[in-house]
């Protein structure tokens, strides 16, 4: 299981920057966040199961791993944060089935007695995986929005 390095400095960094960087829905917070959610965006793509028959669903929306995308929370404050993106199945409703499973989708074991969940996990091993990348994404383009915000207040 990877581990995310100063997680706990950069929460409390970021909850000291002026106003104007963390503003909702603007600034270099808002990029930064952006900028790490489509880290974990690409690694659910690569992780995505892919194919299948082109009928009903499919037909019509697309394969699974072509509808996934990030997406901003309207409303991030109900989770006493200023910013929150995650990953979604977008239009491919059914991939929360193939991420965790369904009655429909139960196998019996060999013994019958018990009965088995065929999931397939996509989206959270990809952000398991590349928790690291993702905050060293936010981090760095944090880091690139701060200094050109410090270039505009320096000629100002």
């Amino acid at each position: 299981m990877a581990e995310i390095r100063g997680l706990r400095e950069f929460q409390r960094a970021l909850k000291e920057l002026p106003k104007g960087v963390a503003d909702k829905g603007v600034g270099p917070l808002n990029s930064a966040l952006r900028k790490g959610a489509n880290v974990w965006k690409d690694a659910a793509k690569q992780h995505a199961p892919r194919g299948g028959p082109k009928t009903g669903r499919t037909a019509k929306y697309g394969d699974l791993v072509d509808n996934i995308s990030v997406r901003k929370d309207p409303d991030p404050r109900s989770n006493n944060a200023t910013h929150r993106y995650s990953v979604s199945y977008g239009n491919a409703f059914w991939g929360k089935f193939v991420e965790l499973g369904t009655e429909a989708m139960v196998t019996p074991t060999k013994s019958g007695a018990q009965r088995e969940y065929t999931k397939t996990p996509f989206l959270r091993p990809a952000f398991d995986e590349n928790k690291q990348e993702v905050l060293d994404a936010v981090s760095d383009e944090l880091a690139r929005q701060i200094r050109i915000l410090a270039k505009r207040a320096a000629k100002l």
